[in-house]
């Protein structure tokens, strides 16, 4: 290992830090993707993979993925404010809206929920505005300075390039530096790493900013106590066990509906015929149009009634049911539910839990989308200064009818601002507000216009 090359101590240690997630980042992604569930172990161990795969290709148990709409469903940005201005919050919503975040940020959460985090670069261009990409949790880190969950030390992004080499990029406050390892080589510890050097670059390359690190983490599910690369977790990632469960349960219910789903016939006191090998034939074939003749009249025809799968639907159904409640996931998002005379109010209250994870997911995110903002902001040709207490603002996507909101909006019109109303009682995005107030300006002034000076 070159000792001389800077930092390349830092660039290891986030390495060996992506590697030690990387097991677990694939596990994750499997339940998620469209293929289905891993291989449970039990079954690996049982030596029936093949049939597994070939069974449970009949079978929707895939229940990950419904996890993680359920809560990504709820999270829709509208907006920021309380940045200082009007006029900053629409230049911070503009940065939003220029880098295609409403389409980017749902990706984003879809990693968050599965993964539990996900990065955004910011970077300035020619232009003077900043670009915002979405980033891998298999290929970004952040490392954090001892003692906080919020202040960056720096951040590392590493990939195998189309020339099979792995490449890693360090983001520090005070510069960049970019290393390239041996082809064919996975980046992991053991890397010889060297200087990667681009025409028209310097080397290390200039912060964009001073004492900026510009890649944020945006992570949910945190814990308290800080770690140097902290600490995230998905919304699944605790019942894996429960999914293989009813994977099992899925598996075996369909094995037996294969093999002793049906009520299965026997002869008593026959012979038994033989073919001219030796080999046992069966006394007759079953049909629709075919009737069963016996010449010894004390030939006797028996039936075994078919396995009863019921205790599998029921042992199933009670699984599904626990999932629903450790996922903080309404029952009808995992399986079909008959709704038959359920009133609004009832509901709300099936829905609260989801309602109130989506909530706690907020707290974490909007702090992480904020620092993005606040990231590209100080990055722009003009720099722009969100303050601390610039806060990000959600739609609300509870269920509510157009009458609910209408009536809602009657009752808080005369003590709050309408633009106020319109978020709350309409979901109005910060672009509708401002298209709206354009729309009433344009009015008013039409009203002035039409007015007939003659007139007192």
């Amino acid at each position: 290992m070159p000792e001389a090359l800077p930092h390349i101590g830092q660039v290891i240690d986030a390495c060996d830090e992506l590697d030690r997630r990387a097991a677990l980042f694939a596990k994750l992604e499997q339940y998620v993707s469209p293929g289905g569930c891993p291989i449970p172990q039990a079954i690996a161990q049982a030596q029936v993979t093949q049939a597994y795969r070939m069974l449970m290709a009949f079978a929707q148990t895939n229940y990950a993925p419904l996890i993680v709409r359920s809560a990504r469903s709820l999270l829709h940005p509208g907006g920021i404010r309380n940045t200082g201005s009007a006029e900053l919050d629409t230049a911070a919503w503009g940065i939003w809206q220029a880098n295609k975040l409403d389409a980017e940020a749902r990706l984003a959460h879809d990693a968050i929920l599965t993964h539990g985090r996900a990065f955004a670069i910011a970077w300035p261009t020619a232009d003077g505005e900043p670009t915002i990409t979405i980033e891998d949790p298999a290929t970004t880190i952040v490392e954090y300075v001892e003692g906080s969950r919020y202040v960056r030390a720096a951040g590392l992004r590493r990939w195998i390039g189309d020339d099979k080499r792995p490449h890693a990029t360090l983001y520090r406050p005070d510069g960049i530096w970019k290393f390239s390892g041996p082809k064919n080589s996975s980046g992991s510890r053991g890397t010889v790493w060297e200087p990667r050097t681009v025409d028209g670059e310097d080397w290390p390359l200039k912060a964009p900013a001073e004492n900026v690190v510009p890649v944020v983490e945006i992570a949910t599910n945190r814990r308290l106590k800080a770690n140097r690369y902290g600490y995230a977790e998905g919304d699944f990632e605790n019942v894996l066990g429960l999914l293989d469960r009813i994977n099992v349960l899925e598996f075996l219910r369909l094995v037996i509906a294969f093999t002793a789903g049906f009520p299965i016939r026997a002869v008593i006191g026959d012979k038994i015929l033989k073919d001219d090998e030796g080999n046992d034939l069966a006394p007759f074939k079953l049909a629709v149009d075919v009737i069963a003749q016996f010449e010894n009249p004390d030939v006797k025809i028996t039936e075994i009634a078919a396995a009863d799968l019921k205790s599998f639907g029921e042992a199933i159904d009670r699984d599904t049911q626990t999932l629903s409640g450790l996922t903080s996931t309404p029952a009808y998002f995992l399986r079909s539910v008959p709704i038959q005379n359920v009133s609004a109010d009832a509901i709300r209250a099936a829905d609260l839990p989801r309602v109130s994870k989506a909530e706690d997911h907020k707290l974490f995110l909007g702090e992480g989308w904020e620092e993005v903002l606040r990231t590209a902001g100080q990055l722009r040709s003009e720099p722009l200064e969100l303050g601390d207490a610039a806060s990000l603002v959600w739609l609300n996507r509870e269920s509510r009818s157009l009458a609910e909101r209408a009536d809602a909006a009657t009752k808080l019109k005369d003590v709050l601002p309408w633009q106020a109303v319109a978020e709350i009682a309409f979901d109005a995005t910060q672009d509708d507000i401002t298209r709206w107030q354009s729309m009433l300006d344009a009015d008013s002034l039409g009203q002035l216009v039409r007015t007939d000076p003659a007139q007192p």
